[in-house]
C-alpha cells in the first residue's frame, strides 16, 4: 500500500529526502515490517506499539539477535558496503525501540539524536552515539557502537520493566 511519507521522516539514512510516498505492505508479519518498512508503526499508526512495549520489545531484541551475527558477517569479510541496508534497518529498530521503550512513538527523524538525549530512559552519550552511527552506517565502528546501543537498551528494557515503570 501506498503512504504518504511525513517531511518530518524524509532524510538519509533511512529515505531520500525528495521522497513523498512510500509503500509498505500491510500484511508482513512484525519483524518483517521492521526490517523493509522503516518506522512504519510510527507513520501509519496502524498498530501502537510504544503503548504496550513490554509486548514488542522482547520480538525486537531476538529480531537483533538473529541478524547481529549477518552484520558480523559483512564487517569480519570488510564488506561494510553491503552490509549497509542491513545497519540502516537495525539502526531504525533501535530507533524504534528506545523510543517505545519510553511509551513515545518516534514523530520525526530530522535531529533524531537530540530527541533521543532527550528521552527518561536512554542509554550514555545516546546523542552522540546515535549520530554517529547514522553519518556512517557502513562503518565497523558504527557496528560496533549499535551493537553496544542494543545490549544497553536491553538491560534498559529489563530495569524499566522491574521497577513497574510500564
Amino acid at each position: 500500500m501506498k503512504y504518504f511519507l511525513p517531511a518530518a521522516f524524509r532524510g538519509e539514512p533511512f529515505y531520500n529526502s525528495s521522497q513523498s510516498t512510500v509503500i509498505f505492505s500491510d500484511d508482513k508479519p512484525f519483524e518483517r515490517k521492521l526490517l523493509t518498512s522503516y518506522f512504519y508503526f510510527d507513520i501509519t499508526e496502524e498498530e501502537r506499539p510504544w503503548e504496550n512495549p513490554a509486548s514488542f520489545l522482547p520480538q525486537m531484541f531476538v529480531l537483533w539477535r538473529e541478524r547481529e551475527a549477518e552484520l558480523r558477517s559483512f564487517f569480519q569479510k570488510r564488506d561494510g558496503k553491503n552490509g549497509r541496508t542491513l545497519m540502516v534497518a537495525m539502526t531504525a529498530v533501535f530507533i524504534d525501540a528506545l523510543f517505545w521503550l519510553n511509551k513515545k512513538k518516534v514523530s520525526q527523524l530530522q535531529n533524531i539524536e537530540a530527541a533521543a538525549a532527550r528521552l527518561k530512559h536512554k542509554p550514555v552519550n545516546i546523542e552522540e552515539r546515535l549520530r554517529f552511527i547514522l553519518t556512517k552506517p557502513e562503518s565497523y565502528h558504527s557496528f560496533t557502537q549499535l551493537r553496544a546501543l542494543m545490549n544497553e537498551l536491553e538491560k534498559l528494557t529489563a530495569r524499566t520493566k522491574a521497577m513497574g515503570e510500564w
